[in-house]
């Protein structure tokens, strides 16, 4: 089983929304795909941060609005 949550907040850090999320199945880079995903869904303009390169590296080389053929989440 695969857990994914995080919290969106504001620039002054205040706390504007929070989520979870479980899959069964999957590994750590899945989960933080996951996760930036949700995020994303929030807000168009926002700052999105994540501790997994990997999974920014993806989000950052993806062309239209697809990840990779081993992670269709978009």
């Amino acid at each position: 089983m695969l857990g994914v949550g995080g919290v969106v907040s504001n620039l002054e850090g205040d706390r504007m929304a929070d989520f979870s999320h479980y899959e069964v199945g999957g590994d750590s880079l899945l989960a933080e795909l996951l996760a930036i995903q949700m995020r994303l869904e929030f807000s168009r303009n926002i700052v999105c941060e994540s501790d997994c390169l990997e999974a920014v590296k993806l989000f950052n080389a993806r062309q239209d609005h697809t990840l990779c053929s081993r992670l269709d989440l978009m």
